[in-house]
């Protein structure tokens, strides 16, 4: 028997890498063989992530009794063409734009596409059933998002819950997954359970002991860590404005720095544009990290600052694992509002405008890492005791 660990940890953006690494720090652990898939084959071995095989070698590899593990993020309900835009520069010059959304929205020609050029065999490329991809296997869901199932009608919804029901367990992090499920099949086993990355302060310590990014990149002992999605803001100047302010009240350094790097991410272009304004007005307390650091170089980072803020919602699950003050950006980001509705800590759980950065980081500075690490204490019990589930 083999667990076939499956989700989009081919393309290198940090929340989606975590899930595989702590599934497979947890499989090592009990001596169990296990391959792991995306869309496509991927080494991104060298920023410290999982090699992948494609979803196709997933279809031929995959026996009847291995355990199949999809293994986290908001992957429940995602189509192939946006999963596929992340990992082919073509595909995402052609559907990355309003109009080819819509369009496949309404009639799914592009996902149609992406699905035949991966030769998937599943509607949705990390849901399927075992006679979808034709192996009698046992399907488990690893703190999985899917909040846009509420915004699906009541029928397709159904049609798509009735085809994942025989999976033996399925865990998810948020409540909007959990209740448009239910809504469908109300005595299904659903669990609500914390985003296995919480768990990153146990599970990576020994990857974090001797790194010291802060030294190789002469950073402050007192640093605040800012990071924004390449389409997740809305005026750069004013996040500028905000940030400058900011580290004027405060004193510390404004360090850029990006956690996404796939296609659609790219958090480096705002960024750049930061340090660029800052070098124009002659200012040293704006710090660019440009190079792309490796999983574990990140999460130091994080770690060893003072706050983070930012837009991805691992960087903030980062920061409660190790009790950093954070501040989430963007009130738009449906997956991080309900992340936090969920499992934010008090006096941290609201996301915040662009000119609401520097009063949120004010408030967000005065709460203890003794009290960030006291809420999510309960949380990675409840994270431990779920993947110990899972893996039987």
């Amino acid at each position: 028997m083999t667990y076939r660990v499956i989700g989009p940890f081919d393309r290198y953006n940090y929340g989606d890498l975590l899930f595989s690494l702590i599934i497979k720090n947890k499989l090592d652990s009990i001596g169990a063989d296990s391959e792991y898939y995306g869309l496509i084959h991927s080494d991104l071995s060298r920023y410290g992530a999982v090699k992948t095989l494609p979803i196709s070698s997933f279809y031929k590899n995959t026996v009847d009794g291995d355990k199949v593990i999809i293994a986290g993020g908001e992957s429940l309900c995602t189509s192939w063409a946006d999963l596929y835009s992340y990992v082919n520069g073509f595909f995402d010059f052609i559907y990355g734009n309003r109009f080819s959304k819509y369009l496949d929205r309404r009639v799914g020609i592009f996902s149609y596409a992406a699905r035949l050029l991966c030769r998937g065999r599943s509607k949705y490329p990390f849901a399927f059933s075992s006679e979808e991809i034709s192996s009698t296997v046992s399907i488990r869901f690893n703190a999985v998002g899917g909040a846009a199932l509420a915004r699906w009608s009541d029928n397709k919804r159904k049609k798509f819950v009735d085809n994942i029901s025989k999976s033996e367990v399925i865990g998810v992090r948020d409540h909007v997954t959990y209740t448009s499920i239910k809504s469908s099949f109300s005595e299904l086993n659903v669990e609500l359970v914390p985003d296995s990355a919480i768990l990153m302060d146990q599970v990576f310590h020994h990857e974090l002991e001797h790194r010291d990014v802060s030294r190789q990149y002469n950073l402050p002992p007192e640093y605040i860590f800012f990071q924004v999605g390449n389409e997740k803001y809305t005026d750069l100047d004013v996040i500028y404005a905000e940030l400058k302010k900011l580290s004027e009240l405060t004193g510390c350094m404004i360090l850029l720095c990006a956690i996404g790097h796939a296609l659609g991410h790219e958090d480096v272009k705002p960024l750049s544009y930061l340090y660029e304004r800052a070098k124009k007005e002659s200012r040293d307390d704006f710090y660019l990290i440009s190079d792309t650091l490796n999983v574990f170089e990140l999460m130091s980072v994080i770690k060893n600052s003072s706050l983070y803020i930012g837009t991805s919602l691992h960087g903030v699950i980062t920061s409660m694992s190790f009790g950093v003050p954070h501040v989430a950006l963007n009130k738009s980001i449906e997956k991080v509002a309900v992340y936090l509705k969920d499992w934010g800590v008090e006096g941290l759980n609201k996301q915040c405008n662009e000119d609401e950065i520097s009063s949120h980081a004010l408030d967000a500075i005065s709460v203890s890492k003794k009290h960030i690490l006291e809420t999510v204490s309960l949380q990675k019990k409840v994270a431990n005791d779920f993947i110990d589930r899972l893996l039987r």
